[in-house]
């Protein structure tokens, strides 16, 4: 089963970015908010969530405990304009994988894609319970 990633970030273009890189790795979704986020969360379980730091509203910070007591097993790579080392510290401390500045290399965000699809679970997750298929697109 293809690794499930989900890109949440305000920027549109960000977004699209983001899923162009990762495209033949996995199915992709995109949120525009960490609270669109939660319920493609709760519905259906992505093996990779990639997730801006600073969004209105929710931030990615909030977005990624609320992720990981919905799914410990989940992997979630932060993104971040600045490059703040406490606020780094403080996102891997809470269980993420990464802290990526923008912009990015796109080879890195593969290779840390790679590593999610290693994980336990990863591709293995029951299908959505949405009933929904994921899709992969370039636009």
């Amino acid at each position: 089963m293809p690794l499930k990633i989900l890109i949440v970030d305000d920027d549109e273009c960000v977004r699209r970015a983001v899923r162009c890189v990762l495209e033949g790795l996995g199915e992709v979704r995109e949120s525009p908010n960490a609270a669109h986020a939660l319920s493609r969360i709760e519905l259906e379980r992505p093996d990779l969530i990639i997730a801006d730091v600073s969004m209105p509203g929710m931030d990615g910070v909030a977005l990624l405990e609320a992720a990981k007591r919905a799914d410990p097993g989940v992997v979630v790579v932060m993104l971040s304009a600045k490059n703040d080392v406490a606020v780094a510290g403080m996102a891997l401390e809470r269980g993420a994988r990464a802290y990526v500045t923008k912009p990015f290399d796109a080879d890195e965000l593969r290779d840390l894609a790679r590593d999610a699809a290693q994980s336990p679970g990863a591709g293995a997750r029951g299908a959505s319970e949405s009933g929904r298929p994921w899709r992969v697109a370039c636009g």
